[in-house]
């Protein structure tokens, strides 16, 4: 994927934390998380990070009850509270059709939901993440 490096915009009032303790991770579960976490290394999802840092928040470990898989999550309440969100002004679907040309013979649409649904966490406090998780 190509793009600009994604910024997250802090408060002023921002103050860094860094979890120093992992969450425990059941013993059964260390074999299948490793496994994710060397699955998303590969795929080129996150990477591991070697220098010291003055954010990291805590790894979540979650087993799907249905599925049985294990999914990654990150805690990020500590750091939303400092994030300043940008605005992105849209225009109305009134708006949007209104500016369609009445030549035009096709239309297309596209499942926004389920884009950000799928959408993995983004950083965990030995991994960063190279692609914008959209959360």
């Amino acid at each position: 994927m190509v793009g600009p490096d994604m910024v997250i915009q802090l408060r002023d009032d921002a103050v860094p934390f860094y979890v120093n303790g992992a969450r425990p991770i059941a013993f059964g579960d260390r074999a299948d998380v490793k496994r994710v976490l060397d699955d998303l290394v590969a795929k080129k999802v996150i990477v591991p990070v070697s220098e010291a840092s003055e954010w990291a928040a805590p790894l979540v470990v979650i087993r799907n009850a249905k599925t049985g898989k294990i999914r990654i999550c990150v805690d990020h309440k500590r750091l939303s509270k400092f994030v300043l969100r940008p605005t992105h002004p849209t225009r109305t679907p009134r708006d949007a059709v209104a500016e369609v040309d009445s030549e035009s013979r096709y239309f297309t649409s596209f499942d926004g939901q389920r884009v950000l649904s799928d959408t993995p966490p983004s950083l965990f406090p030995t991994f960063d993440y190279i692609y914008d998780p959209l959360g």
